[in-house]
């Protein structure tokens, strides 16, 4: 699963929202009528799929959050003061199986496009040159998927 905190239908609902548009955008029939494939009218248009593009925003957004400094409110509520490591839950835990959260699956794909948590924290560490490496790195991944 690419985009982070969807589930697979709502993941497929979204892409079958883009291709219809894609389609009205090249004016190709639906595909149970012209037989052209989403990826061909993909290609056509030189598109990526929408999952790939929303999983490169939210990554490069979730950096730009870790990266400002420890008294900003956003960074507050989901790292902990001067780290990079996520918040633990104050609220009590619910019964049956726990919820996925936004930031713990994008903290993971983070530590697996960036290879360990000290690449993680260089990558996040405020500067320009840190930012632009981070923007390339996550652009490197979501590129390769597909």
């Amino acid at each position: 699963m690419c985009v982070t905190y969807c589930n697979a239908a709502e993941l497929n609902k979204l892409d079958a929202f883009h291709h219809k548009c894609l389609r009205r955008i090249a004016r190709v029939q639906p595909s149970f009528y012209s037989r052209v494939s989403n990826q061909a009218v993909r290609d056509m248009l030189g598109a990526k799929p929408l999952r790939h593009t929303i999983l490169k925003q939210q990554l490069l957004y979730f950096g730009e959050v870790a990266s400002r400094s420890s008294g900003s409110a956003t960074r507050d509520t989901v790292f902990m003061p001067d780290s990079i490591k996520l918040k633990a839950p104050h609220a009590k835990r619910r019964r049956g199986r726990p919820r996925a959260s936004w930031a713990k699956q994008l903290h993971a794909k983070a530590l697996n496009i960036a290879g360990g948590e000290a690449a993680l924290e260089q990558m996040w560490a405020g500067t320009p040159a840190a930012k632009s490496a981070w923007r390339a790195a996550v652009t490197q991944h979501c590129n390769a998927l597909g």
